[in-house]
C-alpha cells in the first residue's frame, strides 16, 4: 500500500522530468554513492556483532551478520524496531534470552540518534541555518537517553508497552534487558557506537551529496549534511513506518528552498528510497530467508 502511493505521489510530481533526470545521472558517482551505502551496512554490522559479544560469545562472525542482515527485512517497521527479528532467531538457534539480544537494538538506535544531533549541531556553527532546528533533535535524545539510563522510567515505559497486545509476546525481562542496555553504555561501547554511528552519518550525507552532483546540481556539503540529516531525525523520530512521507516532505523542501530544482529534489529523494530502503530490504528479506531455512 505504500509502495503504491509512493508510485502515485511520483505520478502527479513530473514523472517524465524525474525519469529524465535519473537516466542521466553520473553512472560513477551513481556507483560511489552506492558502494559508500554498502559500506556503512558493513561498519554497522560488525558494531552489532561486537554489542553482542558482550551478551554471548558462541556466535561467529558470519552468522551474526546474517542475523544483522535479517532485521533490514523490516526497514519499513516504526523506528526500524522491526531489526528485533534477530532475537528470537538467536534464541531459537544458541537460547540466549530475547532479552538479553534485543535492547542492543535500542541501543544502536540512541547512538545513531545522537550522532545525528552531533553533526546537525556542528554544521550548524559552519552554515547560515536557523540554529533552532537542533532544538528538537537535542530533546529527543535526552529523553532517549532519560529512558535508557533510568531503571524507574525504563521499567514503567516497558509495562505501558507490554500492555498492547502486539508488543505482549515480545516485551522482555526488564532487569535483563536494563543490566545489557546498561554495559552497552560504559566507555569502551560508547565509543565504538558513537565512531561507527559519525562515521556512517558523515558517509551517507557524502551519499546523498555524490547523488546530487551526478544529477547536475551544486551545493555546499556542510548545508547538504544537516538539510538530510534533519529530515533524517524527523522521520526516524516520527515513528512513521520507514519515515514514509515524513523524509520525502522534509527533503524535498529543504532542497528547494536551498534552490535546488524540484525535479532534481525528487529524483535525489527516490534514489535514495531505492538505494537504502529498496535494495536493503532485498538484502534482509533473502538473508531472513536464509536463517529461517532452519
Amino acid at each position: 500500500i505504500m509502495i503504491s502511493g509512493y508510485i502515485v505521489f511520483t505520478i502527479f510530481s513530473d514523472f517524465e522530468k524525474v525519469v529524465s533526470s535519473i537516466k542521466e545521472i553520473d553512472k560513477q558517482k551513481l556507483s560511489i554513492a552506492i558502494g559508500i551505502l554498502i559500506a556503512t551496512v558493513g561498519l554497522r554490522a560488525i558494531r552489532w556483532h561486537f554489542f553482542l559479544r558482550r551478551v554471548t560469545t558462541q556466535i561467529p562472525l558470519k552468522q551474526s551478520v546474517l542475523y544483522y542482515l535479517a532485521g533490514y527485512a523490516f526497514l519499513l517497521s516504526p523506528g526500524r524496531a522491526g531489526e528485533i527479528i534477530r532475537s528470537p532467531f538467536i534464541k531459537r538457534d544458541y537460547g540466549v534470552s530475547i532479552s538479553k539480544t534485543a535492547p542492543i537494538v535500542l541501543v544502536e538506535r540512541f547512538y545513531d540518534m545522537l550522532s545525528i544531533t552531533l553533526i546537525i549541531g556542528i554544521g550548524l556553527i559552519f552554515s547560515d541555518f536557523d540554529k533552532t532546528i537542533i532544538v528538537l533533535p537535542i530533546g529527543f535524545v535526552i529523553v532517549m537517553f532519560l529512558i535508557i539510563r533510568s531503571k524507574t522510567i525504563f521499567s514503567k515505559t516497558f509495562v505501558k508497552i507490554s500492555k498492547i497486545k502486539i508488543f505482549s509476546k515480545w516485551i522482555p525481562n526488564v532487569d535483563e534487558s536494563f543490566e545489557v542496555i546498561f554495559s552497552l553504555m560504559k566507555t569502551r561501547f560508547f565509543l565504538t557506537g558513537m565512531a561507527v554511528s559519525i562515521v556512517n552519518g558523515i558517509l551517507e550525507a557524502t551519499a546523498v551529496y555524490l547523488l546530487i552532483l551526478g544529477l547536475g546540481e551544486n551545493i555546499s556539503f556542510v548545508n547538504l549534511a544537516v538539510l538530510f540529516h534533519t529530515s533524517s531525525f524527523a522521520a526516524n523520530a516520527s515513528l512513521i513506518p520507514g519515515g514514509l512521507g515524513v523524509l520525502e516532505g522534509g527533503l524535498i523542501g529543504l532542497l528547494v528552498l536551498y534552490k535546488i530544482k524540484y525535479e532534481i529534489a525528487l529524483a535525489v529523494t527516490i534514489l535514495i528510497r531505492l538505494l537504502s530502503t529498496g535494495m536493503f530490504s532485498v538484502i534482509g528479506l533473502i538473508s531472513l530467508r536464509i536463517i529461517s531455512k532452519k
